[in-house]
């Protein structure tokens, strides 16, 4: 009997089964519900990271930016030879970045278009993060050493089988088509409300 096996039986502990053949041992009795929280959060990270992509790289973080970027060479070439020039209270992508991930509640003068958009991207960025939050929580809370290593083992795997199925595509399609089109309705809506207060 080996110092381990006699350590466990003087505490009183079962006897690891550390043999090839098991995955796991009696102290792990949780691995089949880590593996499906592993498998769980391998799709939902991807689901997650695309929104991002779509999110970050949608015409209106783009228009955003563009702007912004146009807004601060104007006020330093006005700068430059002594005029003065307008400049908005908040760049676009901060508000942009402020409606759409943090809860504030869309201006009064918001007209249902823009109110619907800020809702159903909202909506997208939960839906796509949530899941993997909870999966990873979960997953963690049962173990973290044995979670982690699972993830590695089926990530390609997972990610080869979810870009076969064609519900998880039609999905992710669904999901990155709400996010580009409410993401680029937001933009015009921050952008006549930048507008407005230059009248």
């Amino acid at each position: 009997m080996s110092d381990l096996a006699g350590l466990s039986l003087s505490l009183g502990l079962p006897l690891i089964n550390c043999t090839p053949r098991h995955c796991c041992s009696q102290f792990d009795a949780h691995c089949p519900r880590i593996d499906r929280c592993a498998v769980s959060a391998a799709w939902c990270s991807l689901l997650a990271w695309e929104q991002l992509l779509v999110f970050t790289t949608s015409f209106g973080a783009i228009l955003c930016l563009l702007l912004d970027a146009r807004n601060s060479l104007r006020l330093k070439l006005a700068a430059l030879v002594g005029k003065h020039a307008w400049a908005p209270k908040q760049p676009l992508l901060a508000a942009f970045l402020k409606y759409a991930i943090l809860q504030h509640a869309p201006p009064g003068h918001w007209g249902w278009p823009g109110r619907v958009a800020l809702a159903a991207l909202r909506g997208m960025l939960v839906l796509s993060v949530a899941p993997m939050c909870v999966t990873f929580a979960l997953g963690g809370a049962l173990s973290v050493v044995h979670f982690s290593a699972k993830c590695n083992e089926v990530r390609a795997v997972e990610f080869e089988r979810a870009g076969q199925n064609r519900w998880f595509l039609r999905l992710l399609q669904v999901c990155s088509a709400v996010t580009g089109l409410s993401s680029f309705i937001l933009f015009l809506r921050l952008r006549l409300d930048q507008r407005e207060t230059v009248k």
